[in-house]
């Protein structure tokens, strides 16, 4: 699989550097300044050719190429139509009998299907083909549309379009699948338009080798793009030592630590377990851009904003008794919102005042974790794509005190691996009935939603953080590609986790040290079958914060 992700990102590279024939440049207008200071009126476009909330500031402006985007989203398309060809079965895809690797066996009827609308399901490809591939390949749509100099919007437009030609004339061999329809595009869009701006942020720093590397680590498709238009992003003129920009904020976190998960009984109806102790060694990295001037400083500002301005990446793991316990990859953006800021220095030069965030939020996720470190049930597999939801936060700074708070709430299409499907095996239930993923690859297709509120106190150098999460998905039973399915093993999951922390970070020193204790609880039911358990942690940390 990871050899199949390999070539696929080649051969977009190598038809994105074919595709760049064409280069236009505009001379840039007059120089920076921003209208709405003095006045906190909102501002409803950008009417500044140096808009300090442009994600990607050109030194000279460059118009936008919809032709090469086109071309650049289809050879994506064209790539994983060999890939598709090439493993179709190693993808979890329909393969009947005669086919043979290259037989296109593609059929007028088939077609028609497509768009009369009786060739839909949710298609029960392997757990890894549906929420790892397919939003790598969303995110290679959004990617080189965006890296065309195309808006947030335009970018989404196209992913959806490339997902769209994928699954009507790109999987001959299925039927249009519903699951990807949503997630290939918007799990795209979340992790397209987050590294999309950790590339543009270190684009913005220091001309060295580290920030180089980083903003093509991010978004390579976006930086061949940018060498063959021979436009370079503007810089910014402050740059702290490690060359990063002063603008926009930034908050990024290297940590590892160590504790002790204690994990409660459960039982199945052919075993029981009492829990015990487990020593844990964690580990994350945690990368937070916010391109809202004066963010966390003096200014006063009222704009909405379009451009993909908040976003995170992060990648968290927990390794206990030779083995990971927990592995998480996340990302947020909030792409379309308003920003409010109103803050002074103080006559000690330090800042107060008020600030706020609101708008539309997406994000995607893929984990596991391990409530049954016994063994007693399987590792928990989840990913999560949020196309749509609402993220609020706000900001009250005054002298050495700062309180920030705020919540998210989204719905999402998930998959994940039902938590009562070994109690519901252990007990000899009908296995014919189940949801063809279930059956076949242990993993259904959900309805979701989150719902995951904040609360940070800061005191000089300590800090007091504590977040609360809450996770509902019920199965999506319709669509199924067996007709046979017993709609009355509903299947439904929940999660729920909680965090509070207490840390110090030293003035002057990129240190941030803190002790915390999360609870976790999982439970799931499966036709009548119920299970259910938690587990509670103790940890200590030290973190690097740039």
């Amino acid at each position: 699989m990871a050899r199949s992700w390999i070539v696929t990102l080649v051969g977009c590279t190598t038809i994105v550097a074919l595709a760049n024939d064409a280069r236009a440049d505009e001379p840039v207008g007059h120089p920076s300044r921003d209208p709405q200071i003095g006045a906190l009126h909102p501002v409803l476009h950008d009417d500044d050719p140096h808009d300090e909330f442009a994600a990607f500031p050109l030194v000279q402006r460059h118009e936008k190429h919809y032709l090469r985007a086109g071309i650049e989203v289809g050879s994506v398309v064209v790539v994983g139509f060999i890939d598709y060809l090439l493993n179709t079965s190693d993808r979890g895809g329909l393969v009947r009998a005669g086919d043979k690797r290259w037989d296109l066996r593609y059929s007028w009827d088939d077609l028609r299907g497509k768009f009369t609308g009786s060739a839909y399901e949710l298609d029960a490809n392997k757990f890894t083909t549906n929420y790892v591939g397919h939003p790598f390949a969303g995110t290679c749509y959004y990617e080189v549309a965006r890296s065309n100099h195309l808006s947030f919007a335009e970018s989404a437009i196209f992913s959806i379009l490339g997902s769209t030609t994928w699954e009507f004339f790109g999987e001959i061999r299925e039927k249009v699948s519903v699951n990807d329809m949503i997630a290939t595009p918007m799990a795209g869009v979340a992790i397209g338009e987050s590294t999309m701006q950790m590339s543009g942020f270190f684009s913005r720093g220091k001309k060295n080798v580290p920030n180089q590397a980083l903003a093509f680590l991010f978004a390579p498709l976006k930086r061949i793009n940018e060498l063959f238009d021979g436009v370079e992003q503007r810089r910014d003129e402050h740059t702290d030592v490690l060359g990063f920009p002063a603008a926009p904020w930034h908050r990024f976190e290297v940590y590892a630590g160590g504790g002790t998960t204690i994990q409660e009984s459960s039982r199945t109806a052919l075993a029981r377990s009492t829990g015990g102790a487990y020593p844990d060694v964690r580990f994350g990295i945690d990368m937070n851009v916010a391109n809202l001037p004066g963010y966390r400083g003096a200014a006063r500002h009222s704009r909405l904003f379009d451009d993909g301005n908040v976003s995170s990446v992060s990648f968290t793991g927990i390794w206990s008794k030779g083995s990971f316990a927990d592995l998480q990859f996340a990302t947020r953006i909030v792409p379309v919102g308003y920003y409010y800021r109103d803050a002074r220095l103080d006559e000690r030069g330090r800042v107060s005042g008020f600030g706020a965030v609101v708008g539309l939020r997406m994000g995607f996720e893929y984990g596991m974790h391990d409530f049954d470190r016994d063994r007693l049930r399987g590792r928990d597999l989840v990913s999560i794509v949020s196309p749509l939801g609402i993220s609020v936060e706000n900001t009250f700074e005054r002298g050495r005190v700062q309180l920030r708070t705020g919540f998210d709430i989204a719905g999402s299409l998930s998959g994940l691996t039902p938590y009562a499907l070994s109690d519901y095996r252990s007990e000899g239930r009908r296995q014919e009935g189940l949801l063809t993923a279930v059956r076949n690859n242990g993993y259904y297709h959900a309805l979701g939603v989150t719902a995951s509120p904040f609360v940070e106190a800061s005191l000089g150098a300590l800090r007091l953080e504590t977040r609360l999460r809450f996770d509902a998905f019920r199965a999506i039973e319709g669509f199924d590609e067996n007709p046979g399915v017993d709609r009355s093993l509903d299947i439904t999951d929940r999660r729920a986790i909680g965090s509070a922390a207490l840390g110090w970070r030293p003035s002057g020193l990129p240190l941030n040290v803190s002790v915390g204790v999360e609870r976790r609880e999982r439970a799931g039911d499966l036709g009548g079958v119920h299970a259910q358990r938690g587990e509670t942690s103790l940890f200590g940390r030290a973190g690097l914060v740039f």
